[in-house]
């Protein structure tokens, strides 16, 4: 048989047990064996090689993949660290492998995530979204006008769509003021070096923006992130990057005024928000 055929062959069947292991969602939140069964089947089958011959032999468009973006080089970027095995619900011991941003656009462009997913890759685990109340939609949209009024042709304002951090992670924030570009991003999202201020609005997510984002942000050094508390009509600030963790962090009531810090012109009351 061909080469390219055996490859296509390969790659069908891999495809129906991805289909059979994942039930239609990756979620790191809910199915750390699923991720595991996953990485061994991939590991067994040399994925660069396959992807190749596939590649070639495919008229598959990608426009649905979750961050319709080219590949691009890392090459200061260093792989993370493996994370440390944990034991299943029989108390076994379960290896973890991360997924890359290159295999989880592939995954959206077979089905195994589809449309509808409100899915992110973190630290290379697919992390399930909270689901987007009413109020927490309207302080986006609120946001949204105040910096497009405010920071004018000094930042592009992007609402939950993807900034690319490193080859681990794409998480999409509420809002992402980045550096103004000619094509808006139309050939790649932004990476860090790109953005000047992300803000996140939590309510039922506020656990999870604070523990499992902000360390993502800080290893990424985005120099500031705000997290907008809905449940206490506060905003949290966070600078200074150091690690996984942010140096300097202010709560800040509604009488309060903030400047995001590479946009210092901007000046916005903490209970305009609200």
């Amino acid at each position: 048989m061909p080469r390219a055929k055996i490859a296509m062959t390969l790659e069908r069947a891999l495809l129906r047990r991805l289909d059979h292991l994942v039930c239609g969602h990756l979620f790191a939140n809910r199915s750390q064996a699923i991720q595991q069964a996953v990485s061994e089947k991939l590991d067994r089958l040399d994925r660069t090689r396959l992807a190749r011959e596939f590649s070639s032999h495919s008229t598959r468009r990608s426009d649905d993949a979750p961050g319709r973006n080219p590949r691009i080089s890392w090459p200061d970027a260093a792989p993370l660290p493996p994370s440390p095995p944990g034991p299943d619900t029989m108390g076994m011991p379960l290896a973890h492998r991360r997924f890359t941003v290159d295999e989880y656009y592939r995954m959206a462009e077979v089905g195994i995530l589809g449309p509808d997913d409100r899915v992110e890759l973190l630290d290379g685990e697919i992390v399930e979204m909270s689901p987007i109340g009413a109020r927490h939609a309207a302080t986006v949209t609120r946001l949204q006008r105040l910096f497009e009024r405010l920071a004018g042709h000094g930042a592009i304002v992007r609402v939950q769509q993807p900034v690319r951090l490193d080859p681990y992670s794409e998480p999409e924030p509420d809002i992402a003021l980045v550096r103004p570009r000619a094509d808006f991003y139309a050939e790649a999202h932004p990476t860090p070096g790109d953005v000047l201020l992300i803000v996140e609005v939590a309510d039922t997510s506020l656990r999870s923006d604070r523990h499992r984002k902000l360390p993502t942000y800080a290893r990424a050094r985005i120099p500031d992130v705000w997290l907008v508390d809905l449940s206490t009509d506060r905003v949290e600030q966070n600078r200074e990057p150091r690690g996984d963790a942010y140096a300097e962090r202010q709560i800040l009531g509604p009488e309060a005024t903030l400047t995001p810090l590479l946009l210092p012109d901007v000046a916005i009351r903490v209970g305009e928000l609200f």
